[in-house]
């Protein structure tokens, strides 16, 4: 693999483990051998603005929000140059350089540009969704659009408001029916923590957004331990939203949890009791919510037993 691309994906992954000074580091070489090469072979490019895209999320994070725009601004304008000579071929990675943008535009107070580029960041994820209807390219369009909307919160555009609601909804079901067959915890991490999102906003869609969260968790339940454990989790979240509907609302999804971590606790004694005995005592509460103070009181015994109260 070349070396400057072995760089980027080394960056990304010291990126995700929260090492932002060796993140900045390996992008920063790989930005510096990516401009040598472009001097003589114009196809890197492309490699150019990716590595571009990564060193201003980096310089970012380090604290170095200028430098991280001059960054983020150059890697929009290569990609806008290999858009106007191939729409179609840098889409993908267009719209991530124009989404690292807008968000460096919005931390340094100037939210009519970030508004601006992250519609074009939309644009192209559309086009890819349009194009290939995968999960992740769904997923891609949700994020573009949970983008806009916190963009929306510093720009007077009513209209588009509702636009994007509309649309993201539609995402969501999109994710959700992108592949059928294959249970994927991200789908439900992002339509937990959603639906906990437009919870706090108030929004009458947050407990249909936290069912189609629960309704995804079913498919991961025959799976690997650590999955189960995180269907679990996304479990309470989702059945937390929706017990503040109803305390009855949240009973089923809370009971699975509880079904989930009993059987966790039985494989692997010990490692997830802790999490059990707090999947209880949600559970109790949510029945003494509902009214079932004797059984709540028996769920809130068994889960102090379990943490030695």
């Amino acid at each position: 693999m070349d070396r400057a691309r072995e760089l980027v994906e080394q960056s990304d992954e010291l990126f995700d483990a929260d090492d932002f000074g060796g993140a900045q580091a390996a992008a920063e070489e790989a930005v510096a051998l990516a401009r040598v090469r472009v001097a003589t072979d114009p196809g890197t490019h492309r490699l150019l603005g990716m590595a571009l895209t990564k060193l201003a999320q980096c310089l970012a994070a380090n604290g170095h929000e200028k430098e991280a725009v001059t960054a983020g601004r150059e890697s929009v304008e290569i990609f806008r140059r290999l858009l106007a000579a191939e729409p179609a071929a840098h889409e993908f990675e267009a719209a991530n350089a124009c989404s690292t943008y807008s968000a460096l535009l919005d931390q340094t107070g100037r939210p009519d540009e970030a508004f601006s580029v992250m519609q074009e960041a939309l644009v192209l994820r559309r086009s890819v969704f349009t194009r290939d209807g995968s999960l992740d390219s769904a997923i891609a369009l949700f994020n573009g659009l949970s983008e806009m909307d916190d963009r929306l919160e510093d720009v007077d555009r009513p209209e588009i408001e509702a636009a994007v609601a509309q649309e993201r909804g539609l995402a969501l079901r999109a994710m959700v029916g992108a592949d059928p067959h294959t249970a994927d915890v991200r789908v439900a991490t992002m339509l937990a923590a959603l639906a906990v999102k437009l919870q706090g906003q108030g929004q009458d869609s947050a407990t249909e957004v936290a069912q189609m969260a629960i309704d995804v968790v079913d498919d991961l339940q025959e799976t690997a331990p650590a999955t189960r454990a995180e269907a679990a989790r996304l479990l309470l979240t989702a059945g937390g939203v929706r017990g503040k509907e109803s305390p009855v609302a949240a009973t089923p999804a809370v009971e699975q949890a509880v079904r989930l971590l009993r059987g966790l606790d039985r494989e692997f004694p010990g490692t997830y009791r802790r999490e059990l005995a707090a999947a209880l005592t949600d559970q109790a509460d949510w029945l003494g919510a509902a009214g079932h103070r004797m059984q709540a009181w028996k769920v809130g015994r068994e889960a102090k037993k379990l943490v030695g109260g």
